[in-house]
């Protein structure tokens, strides 16, 4: 089972690329300035059994719970080892919030 959204394997890769174009010192190309630095880190939601203290160990930082039901922040460098954890059961990215405004104010 993947545990991971394509969309956040998409900022791992990114962030994966990004630090090795630094290390390859190509970051100061032009396309490099057009393209925003991945995130260093993502808001998730989770869903996770038994004990959210080895997560917490990982480097995730609770925002929020419910039940067996978190939401928090981690580094994307340490998303995949979370991921991997036992206690996990599934990852998601929050769904984008929403403007909500009253369509009847002129």
């Amino acid at each position: 089972m993947i545990k991971l959204p394509a969309e956040l394997r998409s900022l791992i890769k990114k962030r994966q690329h990004a630090a090795g174009r630094r290390q390859s010192g190509l970051e100061s190309t032009s396309k490099s300035a057009e393209t925003p630095a991945p995130p260093a880190e993502v808001g998730i939601q989770l869903e996770f059994r038994d004990s959210l203290d080895p997560l917490i160990a990982l480097g995730l930082k609770i925002t929020s719970r419910e039940g067996n039901f978190a939401g928090g922040i981690i580094a994307i460098d340490n998303l995949e080892a979370l991921a991997a954890h036992p206690n996990i059961v599934r990852i998601e990215k929050p769904p984008r919030e929403k403007k909500r405004l009253d369509k009847s104010i002129p």
